[in-house]
């Protein structure tokens, strides 16, 4: 959603793009994790993914127990 400064709601996202935009936000940053990552660095690079796709999914499911909070699904 975007708001004026007066708090009114201009713009919402279809539900799909709003749903959808945690996994592409996933998958471009472990995309860039995994490309900057030295051959090395594999055991730390996993570590971090495994941290990071927990982060994601916990950050989903607030996001829908938000929304559904509000009514909106």
């Amino acid at each position: 959603m975007q708001w004026s400064l007066s708090g009114k709601v201009n713009w919402t996202a279809p539900r799909v793009i709003a749903l959808a935009s945690f996994p592409a936000i996933f998958a471009v940053i472990g995309s860039a994790l995994i490309l900057s990552s030295a051959p090395e660095q594999e055991q730390s690079t996993t570590r971090s993914l495994i941290f990071l796709g927990i982060a994601m999914i916990g950050l989903q499911i607030l996001h829908l127990k938000l929304v559904n909070k509000k009514g909106n699904i």
